[in-house]
């Protein structure tokens, strides 16, 4: 019985190693592409990825008749999707809520959901700075394609599922590249505490830029200067990014009408020095 439990373990380790060299491979060949949703019938690809995991899985929102999770920023936003040509399907999608649109200045979702814990200092200095911002927001990856390594527990080989997490990688880019491409400097998000933690073990220079608050469990609202990612994407990801780029390239920039006057922002990583997440939990 050892023996075959050994055999088993070796078994599992090399399909692990082989899946991630499969998807390694993917990742620079681009067999992950990042569409932009601009047409009504790419959005709807991207409506159904977010309800099969918002409303289906994860229970977020209520499931829709039309399996299309939707709502009222969706038409101040940019969107795209992951393609996966091995699969040859819609396996992720993101978005980036503006903050300007055509003009009139939007609330953005995490100004909502963090009304009274936000650094409005902070915020508002951004907002009058004359820079293009905007939230990351639905960003999502369907089940089977962000596994972060070998599933715990007993699986046979045929159904083991280790795609890790190069699919969400390329959305990230993705992120990265339609943001540059649209002239948006900086961005914002609402994320849980252990992702900001990861993003600063990665040294992406995410800021806190207030309290958490429970939405979905405990989140916090964070900041990521664009031009500050463009200049730690590792030179290894840098083909990928580059592929990426040429897929968004022909996505118009952010229509925000009249730029204010820029102002002087104030020292964004002295919110570093905020009451720390673990204060705030133990309240």
């Amino acid at each position: 019985m050892a023996r075959r439990g050994l055999k088993e373990g070796f078994l599992l380790l090399c399909a692990s190693y082989w899946n991630n060299i499969k998807e390694t491979f993917n990742l620079i060949t681009h067999a992950y592409r990042i569409l932009p949703a601009e047409s009504e019938e790419m959005k709807r690809e991207a409506f159904k990825i977010r309800h099969k995991v918002y409303c289906s899985e994860f229970k977020y929102e209520d499931t829709r008749d039309t399996e299309m999770e939707e709502d009222e920023f969706d038409n101040h936003s940019s969107h795209m999707v992951v393609y996966s040509r091995s699969h040859k399907s819609y396996i992720g999608c993101a978005r980036l809520v503006h903050g300007r649109h055509e003009g009139v200045s939007k609330e953005l979702p995490f100004e909502h959901h963090c009304a009274n814990q936000i650094d409005h200092k902070i915020l508002n200095s951004i907002k009058n700075s004359g820079h293009e911002y905007a939230e990351v927001s639905r960003l999502t990856i369907e089940k089977n394609f962000r596994n972060m390594g070998q599933k715990k527990g007993k699986k046979s080989l045929s159904r083991q599922k280790n795609y890790n997490a190069f699919a969400l990688i390329t959305l990230y880019l993705g992120v990265q590249a339609m943001a540059r491409q649209q002239g948006i400097r900086y961005l914002f998000a609402i994320v849980e505490p252990r992702l900001l933690k990861n993003l600063h073990h990665h040294n992406v220079p995410a800021i806190q830029i207030g309290k958490g608050v429970d939405h979905r469990g405990l989140r916090v609202p964070i900041m990521i200067d664009v031009e500050d990612i463009e200049r730690i994407i590792p030179s290894a990801l840098k083909p990928v990014y580059n592929n990426i780029k040429r897929d968004v390239k022909d996505v118009k920039p952010a229509n925000i009408g009249a730029m204010t006057e820029s102002l002087d922002i104030p020292d964004l990583y002295a919110a570093q020095e905020q009451e720390p997440l673990q204060g705030k939990m133990a309240q």
